[in-house]
């Protein structure tokens, strides 16, 4: 994102990414093909000819109401900042600067994402409700920049249906990480005083049409 001096968030970084090429190459097998391995790559310019770069490989599959879900990603952002655009005091090339909500967080400009789901479907109703459905998903991205903390999550919940309603329950379990720890930044650089985990739950209901 572009910096908004207004608002006092201002680094000069002012990354744009531009001319994006993705790809994704993807085989089945086994009964039913069920089972899916593939690779995605994706490759930008962000600024002065710098560029990002990500590639990933995943895994899907499952046997009778287990699915599990694999992935391991490695991205890069090549970034060229000068010392004075920084974050927080940041090395201003260890970080990019994201935005949601409208507030900004620093991201390590390194690193690596390992994702495990495991699910288990039910096949039963319970009155007017269905399509149930237990999960963990587990994440974690390792920084390869500026001896910087990994960031974890863990999710268990259960979601089920009734008509076009969907329900959602979870219990999150994080630590340097932007929704669920006190330190908003932790994508990148941590501090040593929220280095533990963090819980919240959250309930959600939605209508679909």
């Amino acid at each position: 994102m572009a910096d908004d001096d207004q608002q006092g968030y201002a680094t000069g970084q002012r990354d744009h990414q531009r001319h994006t090429v993705t790809g994704r190459v993807v085989a089945h097998f086994g009964s039913s093909a069920r089972h899916e391995v593939g690779v995605s790559v994706l490759t930008c310019t962000i600024r002065n000819d710098t560029r990002r770069n990500a590639v990933a490989l995943h895994y899907r599959g499952g046997a009778g109401p287990w699915n599990l879900m694999r992935e391991a990603l490695r991205y890069s952002y090549g970034t060229s900042h000068s010392a004075s655009q920084t974050y927080g005091g940041l090395d201003a090339n260890s970080a990019v600067i994201l935005g949601a909500f409208g507030y900004p967080y620093p991201v390590a400009s390194r690193g690596d994402i390992y994702i495990a789901n495991l699910s288990y479907d039910i096949p039963s109703k319970q009155g007017p409700f269905g399509g149930f459905k237990i999960y963990n998903d587990h994440s974690i991205l390792r920084k390869r920049v500026g001896n910087y903390k990994s960031s974890l999550q863990n999710v268990s919940g259960m979601t089920f249906s009734a008509g076009k309603w969907m329900f959602y329950a979870d219990f999150m379990l994080g630590k340097h990480h932007p929704d669920i720890s006190p330190d908003g930044g932790g994508l990148a650089s941590t501090s040593s005083v929220h280095d533990g985990f963090t819980r919240r739950v959250n309930v959600q209901a939605g209508y679909y049409f």
